[in-house]
């Protein structure tokens, strides 16, 4: 009886002391990881230390004052997503030129409704932005019942009377957090991390919806591993973009830019926002991914108004600017938000829309 009273304490020792000794490793995986931050790091089971952006990001300082609901007029009325989420791209058209926007997302508001709402058509915005990111771009193009209208309408007519004034948003300037209160510590992640890593170890794969690829270049990002890149598994696939509707999806932009313009005062703008696998792709060692047709080109081509952000993304990039996206994340960082900015400022330059300083320049 004492024999048996013994080895049941001992199995019970035991198995407290497997507990205790798990809960240990989890807790201090969690704290050596560091809080979870980016969504690839997330889904990937990844380390902010070795992922997380240490370059300093900016985010607006008061993100509620911004309207929420299409109930008065906005000079700059957007249709986006996630991209668009943070506000920061419109925040900085907006403190350049005085000019105020809504925003709205493809998850949450039908196009339709916008459309149909009586503020836009009784008090049309003067520019409608349709943001959407390259993988996305034809299944959010491809209407069925649509009449081809390739008539288009000129861009001179429609947005003469703007004049730029600066004004003033507040931003904020934040480092990632890197401390962890033992409340907060993430036990479930820290367990994902160490099977993940565990995995990778053995198979080279952790069969998550993110991979990390070697880069040719070490200075294109400021995190700690930054000789590679996190990106989603999705965006390598082929099945995504179906090159044979190409002239359908380029067709129904161009039809939804020419029944937005005729009203004669709202210019249309399809900002295509590249995929962070397109953005670096000359970079990654070993890219294994479907080549995209150049749908900007083709837009061009097609007389679709479209800010040339894929150019201003590949010059800064190419010159070494850190963190134009995340490194942890499917996003923009900072300066990939202020060159979305600058790309729809240079393309309302471009045709003919210029601010007061240049009027002054120009003597009139």
């Amino acid at each position: 009886m004492k024999i048996e009273t013994s080895a049941s304490r001992n199995y019970l020792l035991l198995l407290i002391i497997l507990i205790l000794s798990g809960i240990t490793v989890l807790v201090f995986t969690a704290l050596y990881i560091q809080p979870i931050d980016g969504n690839l790091t997330r889904m990937g089971g990844y380390s902010e230390r070795d992922f997380g952006w240490t370059s300093p990001q900016k985010f607006l300082a008061n993100p509620s004052l911004n309207h929420k609901s299409y109930d008065q007029y906005y000079d700059i009325v957007v249709y986006g997503d996630s991209f668009s989420k943070a506000e920061l791209w419109q925040s900085f058209i907006s403190e350049k030129t005085g000019l105020t926007f809504l925003t709205l997302y493809w998850d949450e508001t039908p196009l339709e409704d916008i459309l149909n709402n009586p503020i836009f058509k009784s008090k049309p915005p003067r520019i409608f932005i349709f943001e959407t990111g390259e993988g996305a771009f034809q299944n959010r193009l491809l209407i069925t019942n649509f009449v081809c209208n390739k008539t288009e309408i000129e861009k001179s007519k429609l947005y003469w009377k703007v004049k730029y004034t600066e004004k003033t948003i507040p931003f904020l300037e934040k480092t990632r957090n890197i401390d962890l209160p033992f409340s907060d510590i993430n036990f479930k992640y820290a367990f994902i991390y160490l099977k993940n890593t565990f995995m990778r170890y053995l198979f080279s794969d952790d069969y998550s919806k993110v991979k990390s690829f070697l880069l040719t270049r070490d200075d294109l990002f400021s995190n700690k591993k930054s000789d590679r890149i996190l990106l989603l598994r999705t965006w390598f696939d082929g099945k995504l973009w179906n090159s044979s509707y190409l002239d359908k999806t380029l067709c129904s932009a161009l039809s939804l830019q020419n029944s937005i313009q005729s009203n004669g005062n709202t210019l249309f703008m399809l900002m295509s926002i590249p995929d962070k696998s397109s953005a670096y792709r000359q970079y990654i060692a070993n890219p294994d991914s479907h080549d995209y047709e150049n749908i900007v080109q083709n837009m061009v081509e097609k007389n679709i108004n479209i800010p040339r952000l894929d150019i201003l993304l590949n010059n800064a990039i190419t010159v070494g600017e850190k963190d134009v996206y995340l490194p942890n994340d499917t996003h923009f960082g900072i300066r990939g938000y202020e060159l979305a900015a600058k790309s729809v400022l240079d393309f309302l330059r471009d045709i003919g829309v210029k601010d007061n300083t240049s009027k002054k320049r120009e003597g009139e």
